[in-house]
């Protein structure tokens, strides 16, 4: 009697794994066809407000919300806690204000030699940054401080890194900021760019780069209004 018992008790425990398995392999499926979904909207969104007027610049909106869902779409394994497990979050909060602090310092030494070396032979353009900054609409400028640290950080570190490696994720970062026209941007977006890959790497981790971007953009935007309207530039 206590034998049966006991093989009928790992019969249903086998069959309660089974169906966990089962069920959330399903809705793991179930979360992929989603993010696809709502790639595939942003992406025509995208297409349309290009085609529709090219003046305004919702597109960009859809363009990175895209990228987020198709960065998920990819990274997405098992379910959320997985998935953020895989990501590095939750992280450290001393480690992450110590990466902060550290990737933010490297970032403006590193740019002030770009820009000495780049006014040296003549080739520094930063002003054609300023001006479509000035130029662009206030949701633009929430969304660089908001949704395109997120978006750029999964796509190119969290998804792109993993699969091509630093350089080439790097490389492709500054290619996608050449809309601005400016080779200051694309130099100092490249070292970014690489420098944001190995953060990643070291860290083991999405949130640091995150955090620094977000930072980075939220200053850089502030200081060139900021000096543009005091008619500093």
């Amino acid at each position: 009697m206590l034998n049966i018992l006991i093989e009928e008790a790992a019969v249903n425990a086998v069959t309660s794994k089974k169906s966990n398995v089962k069920y959330r392999y399903g809705a793991s499926e179930k979360m992929k066809r989603l993010l696809l979904i709502l790639f595939f909207i942003s992406l025509l969104l995208t297409i349309f407000f290009i085609t529709s007027d090219k003046t305004n610049y919702l597109y960009a909106i859809t363009l990175h919300l895209g990228l987020v869902f198709i960065s998920l779409f990819f990274l997405f394994r098992k379910d959320i806690k997985t998935t953020s497990s895989d990501l590095g979050i939750p992280f450290d909060i001393m480690k992450l204000a110590k990466y902060i602090v550290i990737g933010l310092a490297v970032i403006f030494i590193v740019s002030i030699i770009i820009s000495q070396l780049m006014m040296h032979f003549g080739l520094w353009d930063q002003s054609k940054v300023r001006e479509r900054i000035v130029d662009m609409p206030w949701y633009m400028l929430v969304l660089a401080v908001t949704i395109v640290p997120i978006s750029e950080e999964l796509f190119f570190r969290g998804l792109l890194v993993n699969k091509i490696g630093i350089i080439p994720a790097g490389i492709l970062f500054s290619i996608a900021h050449f809309t601005y026209g400016s080779w200051a941007e694309i130099s100092v977006t490249l070292f970014i760019g690489l420098w944001f890959g190995y953060l990643y790497k070291k860290s083991k981790s999405i949130l640091p780069t995150m955090a620094i971007h977000f930072i980075y953009n939220l200053l850089s935007i502030s200081i060139i209004i900021l000096a543009t309207r005091a008619g500093l530039l």
